[in-house]
């Protein structure tokens, strides 16, 4: 790859921001801020800015920001960060990553995120970024060519602040979007206080664990997330090899031809080199069959249908439902269609997958009447009362099956699709 023009801001901000919102009260994260505020000072003395020249066609104002840390001596991941400096080259994303540890582990995160913001934030509106886009070290960017804008909410979504994606643990902020925005500052500083205020409370997987946590206690913060198909921007491996499926990993999962990147959460340092090797030698040898152009890709119209749904998904309708991927899920569709001609249809995703598969069942099987609250994006928090009534008979799923699944809500259906 070409070698890129790299210069080393030290960008040591004293000014304040002012938060205006009235809604998220910060108590004693307020004063754990002030407290942090001469950290993410320092942070901007031990980061690098890498403003890379694009090609004329993406010679604009970025409205993307790109943002990671590494330190160590390890070149894999000096290898990795090839990898998405290429991107950022092609499609002109500056690059800020921090190269020294000024909090423990991966606190880290949330502090130069929150220094990049406040930077931002005090510019004036139109020289801003409009988002930054955060991913791991453990990430190698497979597809140069894909656009990190096509998975942006539209205009028509002003109050989406926090695109992140779901795994069998529920949130990973190994790869996620975070809007410039007020709202964001009040999101990492609830976040990065979280033990402070909450000493007692156990974080396996510390500032992601906060950060769910903030996410599932508080309605502010979660009526402005929305948890996107994790292949878009977060996939994970497939096999080993880097070639092959892998027959064990839900396929919904893991990383295609085309898709923006790979993630290897959970990967011992042990294991680093031997599990990203193949398919960092994938990254480095331009293949066709992975740098796919945006438009050859599936992208442009699934996040279309994707944002569709969530803008009208309290009062739309449903003209269809997926296609089953097996012969169980087939049985549950056919059933599932008599309902198309006569019904109002709404869309939404729940919180917790297993809140789901409660609804689901509680309401299939005929039992009483359940109020259940949908901390979800698309709805708002919506808070509805699934009554017992009396549908025509529909194919019961097997007990493990998770597939394509619906639930009464008043006189519609809320369809699900479990991952």
């Amino acid at each position: 790859m070409n070698s890129l023009p790299v210069t080393s801001a030290k960008r040591l901000s004293c000014k304040s921001y002012e938060i205006g919102s009235q809604r998220f009260k910060f108590n004693a994260v307020g004063h754990v801020l002030l407290t942090f505020l001469g950290v993410f000072g320092l942070l901007s003395l031990f980061s690098n800015y890498y403003k890379i020249a694009a090609p004329e066609a993406f010679q604009r104002t970025p409205t993307i920001g790109k943002v990671t840390m590494i330190y160590g001596n390890d070149p894999i991941y000096e290898r990795t960060l090839e990898t998405r400096k290429e991107h950022s080259r092609r499609l002109g994303y500056p690059l800020t990553v921090l190269r020294y540890p000024i909090l423990n582990g991966t606190w880290n995160k949330i502090a130069i995120l929150q220094s990049i913001l406040l930077l931002e934030l005090e510019k004036p509106a139109h020289q801003r970024l409009q988002w930054l886009f955060w991913f791991d070290g453990d990430t190698v960017l497979m597809n140069p060519d894909m656009p990190l804008e096509t998975f942006l909410p539209p205009p028509e979504l002003p109050n989406t602040h926090l695109l992140a994606s779901r795994d069998w643990n529920g949130l990973n902020n190994g790869v996620f979007f975070l809007r410039v925005h007020p709202w964001s500052v009040e999101l990492l500083s609830a976040a990065i206080a979280y033990p402070a205020v909450k000493p007692n409370v156990q974080l396996p997987w510390f500032e992601q664990s906060a950060i769910s946590n903030v996410l599932a206690e508080n309605k502010y913060f979660a009526r402005s997330t929305v948890y996107c198909p994790l292949r878009w921007f977060n996939a994970y491996m497939r096999h080993p090899n880097g070639i092959d499926i892998d027959p064990d990993t839900p396929l919904h999962l893991q990383v295609y031809p085309g898709d923006l990147l790979v993630h290897f959460p959970g990967t011992s340092k042990a294991n680093l080199t031997r599990t990203l090797t193949p398919y960092l030698e994938i990254a480095e040898s331009p293949s066709r069959d992975w740098e796919v152009p945006l438009e050859k890709t599936r992208y442009i119209e699934e996040t279309e249908r994707f944002w569709t749904d969530l803008r009208f998904g309290s009062s739309g309708h449903i003209t269809s439902i997926p296609e089953p991927i097996d012969a169980d899920a087939a049985e549950v569709h056919a059933g599932c269609t008599s309902y198309l001609k006569s019904s109002t249809f709404v869309f939404a995703r729940g919180a917790r997958a297993d809140e789901d598969v409660q609804i689901i069942s509680s309401v299939i099987m005929g039992a009483q009447p359940i109020t259940v609250e949908f901390v979800a994006s698309d709805l708002s928090g919506l808070e509805s009362s699934i009554q017992p009534l009396h549908p025509p008979p529909i194919p019961q799923p097997r007990p493990q099956h998770r597939l394509f699944s619906l639930a009464i809500i008043h006189y519609g259906i809320i369809h699900k699709g479990l991952a």
